[in-house]
């Protein structure tokens, strides 16, 4: 709570930047202070998914858990891993231009 807070203080004094999403991640158990670091590593930790269902019945998928990759040195994920909780800046735009432009031209409507 005192961290969540804090940032909401800071972001309070600065205007928004645009564009930038901020990701935030907390350690279950947090073992140092907070830092910014740029992004690299992967939290995720389900490998793959396997069926846990009876045939017949509804299905249901169940992850299959494995680790993260920790990342470079000082990277968010390391610092996660280490128990920190960590701030890092994101821009994000996933949209290709050019397969936006085509796709666009396309003819989509009712045939």
């Amino acid at each position: 709570a005192a961290f969540t807070r804090s940032f909401i203080e800071e972001m309070g004094k600065h205007a928004a930047i645009p564009g930038v999403v901020w990701s935030i991640n907390a350690p279950r158990t947090v073992l140092a202070s907070p830092v910014v670091a740029g992004m690299g590593g992967s939290y995720l930790q389900i490998l793959s998914y396997r069926k846990v269902s009876d045939p017949g019945d509804p299905e249901v998928w169940r992850g299959i858990r494995g680790s993260g990759s920790n990342g470079p040195d000082g990277c968010d994920t390391a610092e996660y891993f280490a128990g920190r909780v960590t701030v890092t800046p994101l821009r994000l735009d996933w949209t290709h231009e050019r397969a936006r432009e085509l796709a666009a031209s396309w003819q989509l409507g009712d045939r």
